[in-house]
Protein backbone atom coordinates (compact mmCIF):
# COMPACT_ATOMS: atom_id res chain seq x y z
CA UNK A 1 0.00 0.00 0.00
CA UNK A 2 1.16 3.43 -1.19
CA UNK A 3 1.74 5.26 1.71
CA UNK A 4 1.01 8.85 -0.14
CA UNK A 5 0.73 10.84 -3.31
CA UNK A 6 2.19 14.18 -4.31
CA UNK A 7 -0.70 16.10 -6.04
CA UNK A 8 -0.71 19.45 -7.88
CA UNK A 9 -3.23 21.03 -9.62
CA UNK A 10 -4.03 24.26 -11.75
CA UNK A 11 -6.85 25.46 -13.73
CA UNK A 12 -6.81 26.02 -17.10
CA UNK A 13 -9.20 27.74 -19.44
CA UNK A 14 -11.88 26.67 -16.69
CA UNK A 15 -11.05 23.29 -16.05
CA UNK A 16 -9.00 21.38 -13.44
CA UNK A 17 -5.94 19.95 -14.56
CA UNK A 18 -4.33 17.02 -12.13
CA UNK A 19 -0.63 15.84 -11.71
CA UNK A 20 0.21 13.09 -9.33
CA UNK A 21 3.15 11.07 -8.26
CA UNK A 22 2.58 7.57 -6.80
CA UNK A 23 4.19 7.10 -3.38
CA UNK A 24 5.55 10.15 -3.14
CA UNK A 25 5.72 12.29 -0.75
CA UNK A 26 8.00 15.32 -2.49
CA UNK A 27 6.26 17.49 -4.49
CA UNK A 28 9.73 18.96 -5.62
CA UNK A 29 10.23 15.75 -7.31
CA UNK A 30 6.62 15.92 -9.25
CA UNK A 31 7.42 19.73 -9.91
CA UNK A 32 10.38 18.38 -11.45
CA UNK A 33 8.56 16.34 -14.43
CA UNK A 34 7.11 19.44 -15.30
CA UNK A 35 7.28 22.17 -17.04
CA UNK A 36 9.54 24.90 -15.47
CA UNK A 37 6.98 27.55 -14.80
CA UNK A 38 5.08 25.46 -12.79
CA UNK A 39 8.30 24.07 -11.58
CA UNK A 40 9.10 27.52 -10.85
CA UNK A 41 6.30 28.71 -9.02
CA UNK A 42 5.71 31.04 -12.31
CA UNK A 43 2.14 29.75 -12.43
CA UNK A 44 -0.11 29.34 -9.84
CA UNK A 45 -0.80 25.65 -8.84
CA UNK A 46 -2.30 24.04 -5.51
CA UNK A 47 -0.84 21.74 -3.51
CA UNK A 48 -2.35 18.56 -1.82
CA UNK A 49 -0.99 15.27 -0.41
CA UNK A 50 -2.70 12.16 -0.52
CA UNK A 51 -2.71 9.58 2.64
CA UNK A 52 -4.38 6.70 2.64
CA UNK A 53 -6.70 5.74 3.16
CA UNK A 54 -8.24 8.60 1.03
CA UNK A 55 -7.54 11.71 3.25
CA UNK A 56 -6.60 14.87 0.49
CA UNK A 57 -4.93 17.44 2.41
CA UNK A 58 -3.97 21.25 0.56
CA UNK A 59 -0.41 22.82 1.17
CA UNK A 60 -1.75 26.15 0.51
CA UNK A 61 1.15 28.75 1.28
CA UNK A 62 -0.91 31.04 4.08
CA UNK A 63 1.21 34.26 3.94
CA UNK A 64 1.16 34.81 -0.02
CA UNK A 65 -2.58 33.45 -0.30
CA UNK A 66 -4.45 36.28 -1.32
CA UNK A 67 -2.01 37.45 -4.00
CA UNK A 68 -0.60 34.18 -5.72
CA UNK A 69 -3.36 32.21 -6.03
CA UNK A 70 -6.09 33.34 -8.66
CA UNK A 71 -9.88 34.42 -7.23
CA UNK A 72 -11.75 31.66 -6.21
CA UNK A 73 -8.77 29.02 -6.26
CA UNK A 74 -8.70 29.35 -2.06
CA UNK A 75 -11.57 30.07 0.43
CA UNK A 76 -10.72 31.43 4.17
CA UNK A 77 -12.20 28.99 6.42
CA UNK A 78 -11.89 30.08 10.26
CA UNK A 79 -9.38 32.55 9.29
CA UNK A 80 -7.12 30.09 7.38
CA UNK A 81 -7.14 29.77 3.78
CA UNK A 82 -7.45 26.40 2.10
CA UNK A 83 -8.25 25.03 -1.40
CA UNK A 84 -11.42 25.14 -3.24
CA UNK A 85 -13.66 22.51 -3.18
CA UNK A 86 -14.29 22.13 -6.69
CA UNK A 87 -10.24 21.80 -6.62
CA UNK A 88 -10.56 19.45 -4.14
CA UNK A 89 -13.26 17.44 -6.04
CA UNK A 90 -11.05 17.37 -9.17
CA UNK A 91 -8.22 15.32 -7.28
CA UNK A 92 -10.79 13.04 -5.82
CA UNK A 93 -11.76 12.55 -9.76
CA UNK A 94 -8.40 12.27 -10.84
CA UNK A 95 -8.01 9.52 -8.10
CA UNK A 96 -10.65 7.27 -8.83
CA UNK A 97 -14.22 7.08 -10.99
CA UNK A 98 -16.01 6.28 -7.97
CA UNK A 99 -15.35 9.63 -6.05
CA UNK A 100 -12.74 8.08 -2.75
CA UNK A 101 -14.17 9.19 0.71
CA UNK A 102 -12.69 12.36 1.14
CA UNK A 103 -11.78 13.78 4.98
CA UNK A 104 -14.02 16.81 5.04
CA UNK A 105 -13.92 16.96 8.69
CA UNK A 106 -13.86 20.94 8.58
CA UNK A 107 -16.76 21.84 6.64
CA UNK A 108 -18.87 22.78 9.33
CA UNK A 109 -20.52 26.04 8.59
CA UNK A 110 -19.29 26.41 5.29
CA UNK A 111 -20.31 27.96 2.41
CA UNK A 112 -21.66 25.90 0.23
CA UNK A 113 -24.19 27.37 -1.60
CA UNK A 114 -24.99 26.20 -5.04
CA UNK A 115 -22.01 24.45 -4.57
CA UNK A 116 -22.24 20.97 -6.91
CA UNK A 117 -21.73 18.00 -4.77
CA UNK A 118 -23.92 15.57 -6.82
CA UNK A 119 -22.13 11.97 -6.48
CA UNK A 120 -19.99 12.93 -3.84
CA UNK A 121 -18.90 10.49 -1.10
CA UNK A 122 -19.41 12.55 2.16
CA UNK A 123 -20.10 9.66 4.53
CA UNK A 124 -19.17 10.85 8.26
CA UNK A 125 -19.15 14.48 6.89
CA UNK A 126 -19.06 17.40 9.38
CA UNK A 127 -22.05 19.73 8.03
CA UNK A 128 -23.43 21.25 11.08
CA UNK A 129 -24.76 24.53 10.57
CA UNK A 130 -23.60 24.71 6.64
CA UNK A 131 -25.14 26.58 4.01
CA UNK A 132 -26.42 24.37 1.33
CA UNK A 133 -29.05 26.71 -0.18
CA UNK A 134 -29.47 25.30 -3.89
CA UNK A 135 -26.93 23.05 -3.40
CA UNK A 136 -26.39 20.14 -6.07
CA UNK A 137 -26.19 16.68 -3.87
CA UNK A 138 -27.96 14.27 -6.37
CA UNK A 139 -26.86 10.67 -5.60
CA UNK A 140 -24.67 11.80 -2.57
CA UNK A 141 -23.29 9.20 -0.27
CA UNK A 142 -24.24 10.64 3.26
CA UNK A 143 -24.67 8.71 5.48
CA UNK A 144 -24.17 9.08 9.21
CA UNK A 145 -23.47 12.66 8.03
CA UNK A 146 -23.89 15.61 10.38
CA UNK A 147 -26.22 18.08 9.04
CA UNK A 148 -27.65 19.44 12.24
CA UNK A 149 -29.31 22.94 11.89
CA UNK A 150 -28.04 22.77 8.44
CA UNK A 151 -29.32 25.06 5.48
CA UNK A 152 -30.72 22.70 2.78
CA UNK A 153 -33.35 24.90 1.32
CA UNK A 154 -34.17 24.03 -2.59
CA UNK A 155 -31.13 21.88 -2.29
CA UNK A 156 -31.56 18.66 -4.80
CA UNK A 157 -30.81 15.62 -2.78
CA UNK A 158 -32.66 13.25 -5.35
CA UNK A 159 -31.73 9.84 -4.36
CA UNK A 160 -29.09 10.85 -2.27
CA UNK A 161 -28.48 8.61 0.37
CA UNK A 162 -29.45 9.94 4.28
CA UNK A 163 -29.29 6.64 6.31
CA UNK A 164 -28.69 7.82 9.55
CA UNK A 165 -27.76 11.32 9.08
CA UNK A 166 -28.42 13.46 11.95
CA UNK A 167 -30.69 16.02 9.99
CA UNK A 168 -32.04 17.88 13.50
CA UNK A 169 -33.20 21.45 13.13
CA UNK A 170 -31.99 21.38 9.42
CA UNK A 171 -34.10 23.63 6.87
CA UNK A 172 -35.53 21.35 3.98
CA UNK A 173 -38.13 23.92 2.75
CA UNK A 174 -38.43 22.89 -0.86
CA UNK A 175 -36.39 20.58 -1.15
CA UNK A 176 -35.87 18.06 -3.09
CA UNK A 177 -35.81 14.38 -1.30
CA UNK A 178 -37.56 12.68 -3.83
CA UNK A 179 -36.37 8.97 -3.84
CA UNK A 180 -33.92 9.49 -1.12
CA UNK A 181 -32.91 7.01 1.68
CA UNK A 182 -33.55 8.68 4.83
CA UNK A 183 -33.85 5.87 6.84
CA UNK A 184 -32.88 5.76 10.32
CA UNK A 185 -32.38 9.55 9.83
CA UNK A 186 -32.67 11.57 12.76
CA UNK A 187 -35.44 14.66 11.46
CA UNK A 188 -36.08 15.94 15.02
CA UNK A 189 -37.01 19.65 14.39
CA UNK A 190 -36.44 19.66 10.48
CA UNK A 191 -38.56 21.85 8.39
CA UNK A 192 -39.98 19.64 5.71
CA UNK A 193 -42.20 22.12 4.61
CA UNK A 194 -43.00 22.47 0.44
CA UNK A 195 -40.56 19.28 -0.02
CA UNK A 196 -40.89 16.75 -2.70
CA UNK A 197 -40.97 13.52 -0.72
CA UNK A 198 -41.96 11.20 -3.74
CA UNK A 199 -40.74 8.04 -3.03
CA UNK A 200 -38.35 8.45 -0.07
CA UNK A 201 -37.31 5.34 1.66
CA UNK A 202 -36.95 5.15 5.52
CA UNK A 203 -39.44 8.62 6.19
CA UNK A 204 -39.53 9.27 10.04
CA UNK A 205 -40.12 12.60 11.60
CA UNK A 206 -40.14 13.29 15.42
CA UNK A 207 -42.03 14.82 16.82
CA UNK A 208 -41.22 18.22 18.13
Amino acid sequence: MCNGLAVIAEKIDGEWKVYAQKGERSHDNLLSLLDNDLRYGNRPHIKFEVTFPCIIRDDIVQDVAEDYYPEGWVVKKYGKWCACLDSIKAVANYLTDDMIQLNVNQLQFANLRHADLSNMNLAHAELGGADLTNANLRYAHLTCADLTDADLRYADLTNANLSGADLTDADLTDADLRHANLSGADLTNADLTNADLTGVLGLKVEDG
